[in-house]
């Protein structure tokens, strides 16, 4: 947990403050967990929805209480469309980066290894359900299942506040700022011995190979196609990014650390297009999408940012000195 300036907001300090860690613990007839690798699997195993470990622990709450959530998805692979009965999810950040003021939802979809701030503003005395809602992936829909209760106790109503702003940590990237474009297509192809194959723009990942090469203080636009018919949740070590068009339509930006792509439509490739500023640190990191079967069978890439103004001789010098 990184705290900073949302911390010390008066509405924000007076509420109390809860980690929730969403996991899920697949399990087969005999209660067994078997190995991943295992033929049979998917088609065996019964998924438990834990929240720090436990199945649907309670939460209480006084009637008018506000409280914090801290909300984790670390699933490996199915996302979590959140939802509160009865109740409003004010979000105030996404990845840990803060909003500029807090959103009101009914719902929050999160991809694997997305989290999420959000407040509650607990309504009249009774049982609630915190629920993963039905959503579909790529699957078809899933079916909604419960991840915990908050019950709110019969009690005198307490008075607390909602913030209205909050430090948004950083400034817009506008388009005029923007000094380079990508695009990468994440893909599936042919499987190999029954297994599938995942790649990006062509290519799985090979960690002797650096794909994209990148000037320190560089600011630039990359769209990402997906051709696949599932949902895809992209990822990119060090740097976030502001997420600008969805589909090729404008969206209100918001910055995140792991987003998600959506799936082809009939012959239309899904798109996301973000923009990042690369600041602060050179080296070799990765991109990867996030739903760990396909990162872990070649949907990733590596990233090389290099100091400013290096020639082209130097880079490579450096890059041979690398692999040395």
């Amino acid at each position: 947990i990184i705290e900073g300036d949302t911390d010390h907001l008066p509405e924000i300090a007076a509420a109390r403050e809860i980690v929730m860690v969403h996991s899920q613990l697949s399990v087969n007839s005999q209660g067994v967990v078997p190995p991943f690798q295992a033929p049979d699997f998917f088609g065996t195993t019964t998924a438990i929805p834990l929240i720090n470990g436990k199945q649907n622990p309670t939460l209480e709450m006084l009637p008018g209480e506000v409280v914090r959530i801290r909300f984790v998805q670390a699933g490996v692979d199915s996302f979590t469309l959140l939802g509160l009965d009865g109740h409003v999810l004010h979000q105030i950040a996404l990845d840990g980066i803060t909003f500029a003021r807090p959103v009101e939802r009914s719902s929050i979809l999160l991809a694997t290894a997305n989290r999420t701030d959000f407040l509650i503003r607990a309504g009249a005395p009774g049982s609630y359900k915190l629920q993963s809602l039905s959503h579909d992936q790529g699957f078809g829909p899933t079916i909604p299942f419960t991840l915990a209760t908050v019950r709110v106790i019969d009690a005198p109503p307490v008075q607390m506040d909602m913030p209205t702003s909050l430090p948004a940590p950083f400034r817009d990237i506008s388009a005029d700022e923007v000094r380079g474009r990508r695009s990468l297509t994440f893909e599936v192809f042919p499987r190999v011995q029954g297994q599938p194959q995942y790649g990006i723009s062509g290519q799985q990942f090979n960690p002797d190979r650096i794909d994209q090469t990148i000037e320190l203080g560089a600011v630039e636009e990359w769209t990402l196609y997906n051709t696949t018919t599932e949902m895809h949740p992209f990822h990119i070590h060090v740097n976030p990014f502001q997420v600008v068009q969805i589909n090729g339509q404008s969206v209100d930006p918001v910055w995140q650390d792991t987003a998600i792509i959506p799936p082809v439509s009939g012959s239309t490739p899904g798109s996301l297009t973000f923009r990042t500023r690369f600041l602060d640190f050179d080296g070799l990191y990765v991109l990867h999408c996030h739903i760990l079967l396909h990162e872990c069978v070649g949907m990733m890439q590596t990233v090389k940012v290099v100091p400013r103004g290096l020639s082209h001789k130097e880079r490579l010098r450096r890059h041979r000195q690398n692999e040395a």
